[in-house]
């Protein structure tokens, strides 16, 4: 892979974390990262307006509040589901009356498992 002459002594392995702290992609650790980043975005529109960011509610993990988890209640008869998957992979030989007529019911429907 050909280097770019532009890039050429400006970039090297030990530059990394350098450039990734100027760049924003890791915290700015001095003035000369603050000084580059400004540079870098000084007409940047970031697209949000009147936002604010509260460190602490990032840190303590109370950013994104959920009211509560729903669980919802599983109305799937395993031995129904084996015997659909059977006929997935082998073909409809060999099921029961009932599974094959919940297959036509679905493929009717277009959609899956609504009962």
């Amino acid at each position: 892979m050909a280097i770019d002459k532009k890039l050429k002594g400006k970039l090297s392995e030990d530059m990394i974390d350098d450039w990734l702290c100027s760049t924003g992609y890791l915290y700015p650790l001095n003035e000369v990262h603050l000084s580059r980043f400004d540079s870098l975005y000084n007409n940047y529109d970031f697209k949000i307006s009147n936002a604010r960011i509260n460190i602490k509610e990032i840190f303590n993990g109370t950013l994104c509040k959920f009211d509560s988890v729903k669980i919802l209640p599983k109305k799937v008869d395993e031995d129904e589901i084996a015997k659909l998957r059977m006929v997935a992979r082998k073909g409809a030989s060999g099921i029961s009356k009932k599974a094959e007529e919940k297959l036509k019911a679905n493929h009717k429907k277009g959609s899956g498992d609504k009962e």
